[in-house]
């Protein structure tokens, strides 16, 4: 009967567990009185650690690579998809910068940063995770540099990468990966979510001497899915898959996004 009783308790824990989409709970562990002995002498341990003042012609050299990084009034520009660095003034940084977000943005207002707060604030209460979701934290664009195109040195492409996206759109990806999971399956269309998947794919093609491929690059991949095109696709995927009004109203807000460059909208 005991064990019955734990089978069934430990059955219905996992069944009401609710789902967190990956977001880590703020509560720290309880303290663990018999661990305290460990810990103390591991922070002893850390503590006592002492240092020699040694040197060599590496550690030289670095010394005085970081000491003309720091003195260069350059700004050094990771590139795309090389190991590459460049040395940019910041004048011309901040044109690139201006230029790409002037090419797919427009100016917004600071009501809708607070609104945009407020609907993810809603969301969050909603999925019972307003303890784990932080508010959208606000940080400048930057470009890296697409070394690899055609006439780079002339006239340079950038990419524009935006870090500040609402944590909602975390939910709006698992929800969206499990719809397009169903989706592939129920129309039978390959879904590559990795190289490994395309290497099996294409290693189980027969007379490959028959076959040919189509090449194509999308030069503006997030800019062109618009508010209509989006809710096409939602739309075609509810033809295979239940979409709840709740997770159409959770990845219609994760496209909301706001990008800052100089603290401005």
């Amino acid at each position: 009967m005991r064990w019955r009783a734990y089978h069934y308790l430990h059955r219905k824990e996992n069944t009401e567990r609710k789902e967190t989409y990956g977001f880590n709970s703020k509560r720290a562990p309880p303290v663990i009185d018999e661990l305290k002995v460990f810990e103390n002498g591991m922070t002893d341990l850390i503590r006592d650690i002492e240092f020699s003042d040694q040197t060599n012609d590496f550690q030289r050299e670095l010394r005085k690579d970081m000491k003309s990084v720091k003195e260069d009034s350059h700004l050094v520009i990771k590139a795309d998809k090389t190991t590459n660095f460049y040395r940019m003034k910041p004048c011309d940084y901040n044109d690139l910068v201006d230029k790409n977000i002037q090419r797919s943005y427009k100016k917004a207002n600071k009501e809708q940063e607070a609104k945009i707060n407020k609907d993810a604030k809603a969301i969050a209460e909603e999925l019972e995770l307003s303890d784990r979701i932080e508010t959208m934290a606000k940080r400048d664009a930057f470009i890296t540099l697409k070394d690899h195109k055609p006439n780079f040195n002339n006239a340079p492409t950038c990419r524009l990468i935006n870090p500040t996206k609402s944590e909602i759109g975390r939910v709006s990806k698992e929800i969206l990966q499990s719809i397009g999971k169903s989706v592939a399956t129920f129309t039978n269309v390959n879904l590559w979510r990795n190289t490994q998947s395309v290497l099996e794919w294409f290693n189980a093609i027969e007379n490959k001497q028959n076959a040919a491929f189509t090449c194509f690059d999308i030069v503006d991949f997030y800019p062109s899915i618009t508010e209509k095109l989006l809710f096409e696709a939602i739309d075609f995927a509810s033809e295979y898959v239940n979409i709840s009004p709740s997770e159409k109203q959770i990845i219609m807000h994760a496209k909301q996004t706001l990008l800052f460059s100089s603290d401005a909208p």
